[in-house]
């Protein structure tokens, strides 16, 4: 039987708690749903994937453990845990998957929505932000990391979209400053020897909402914030004025010469935006300024 959710309570909701819980795919999503899960008092008893697929996420990986789960390929899956939920965390092929699960025997198969994830990691943002004292009723919040204070338009009191690119960027940079860097998709923004001082100047080419010209900011840099998109820069000059005369923002798009390229508009999020050549077919296509620095 396949059960589609369209929130987190609705799967929560539907699971019974004496079968075990196998969450098939090895990735962000994997992850940001087993910790939610778990924190409503609902153990993971394993990560699947298919024999065919690699397991891109090293770094979690070890020992035949995944996230500290234990990990089997679907071949491998152990008869006793056949008889479980199997969430299905990965988009695209699943139909072959859920005909897989159901030769071995899995006959409680879950598919969620992709707005679950992003409900899965404002559930968690929002809790190391209260952890960490920050008020979350205002407009804008003020989180205290060391010597600066970061502050931005609250991602919890701004429309969908401003949300859900917030909860994209702040997987490698806001998630790792509060304590938590499981979730990292591209890598920190900051390590070793690089790191933002008072009174640097940074380059932010694609600024988007300004996530990061604004922490670069709060440590006393000038920023200059290089962002093409009309719609997303919007948000960036919300955030920005949050540092009065620290962020200068150029609504152009960085280029080895000046003019106009096209530009790619997603139909979900501003976050998709992109100046790569796209294939999805739902994908506007507009002409944007371009500068040199």
């Amino acid at each position: 039987m396949i059960i589609n959710h369209q929130t987190i309570n609705e799967l929560i909701q539907s699971l019974d708690e004496h079968l075990p819980i196998v969450l098939y795919g090895a990735g962000a999503n994997g992850k940001v749903l087993c910790k939610v899960l778990e924190q409503n008092n609902l153990s993971i008893a394993a990560f699947v994937n298919s024999g065919g697929c690699h397991i891109n996420d090293k770094e979690s990986y070890k020992d035949g453990r995944y996230f500290n789960k234990p990990f089997f390929y679907l071949s491998q899956l152990p008869l006793e845990i056949t008889n479980c939920h199997v969430i299905i965390t990965i988009f695209g092929g699943n139909n072959m998957v859920e005909k897989s699960l159901e030769q071995l025997g899995c006959h409680h198969v879950h598919r969620i929505e992709s707005r679950v994830y992003s409900e899965c990691y404002q559930i968690l943002l929002q809790k190391l932000l209260v952890k960490k004292g920050v008020d979350l009723s205002f407009k804008h919040i003020e989180i205290a990391l060391g010597q600066c204070h970061l502050k931005l338009l609250n991602p919890f009191c701004a429309n969908h979209d401003y949300a859900a690119v917030f909860l994209t960027e702040a997987k490698d940079l806001l998630f790792p400053l509060l304590g938590d860097d499981d979730l990292m998709t591209e890598g920190l923004y900051e390590h070793d020897k690089i790191t933002v001082k008072q009174q640097d100047i940074v380059i932010d080419c694609g600024a988007n909402i300004g996530l990061f010209s604004s922490y670069a900011a709060s440590k006393g840099a000038k920023v200059y914030a290089f962002e093409p998109c009309s719609e997303t820069v919007n948000y960036l000059h919300d955030n920005a004025r949050l540092y009065p005369n620290q962020i200068i923002i150029e609504e152009k798009a960085v280029s080895h010469q000046t003019g106009n390229i096209p530009f790619y508009l997603s139909p979900r999020s501003s976050g998709e935006h992109s100046l790569l050549t796209l294939k999805q077919d739902d994908y506007q296509q507009i002409f944007v300024k371009t500068i040199t620095i």
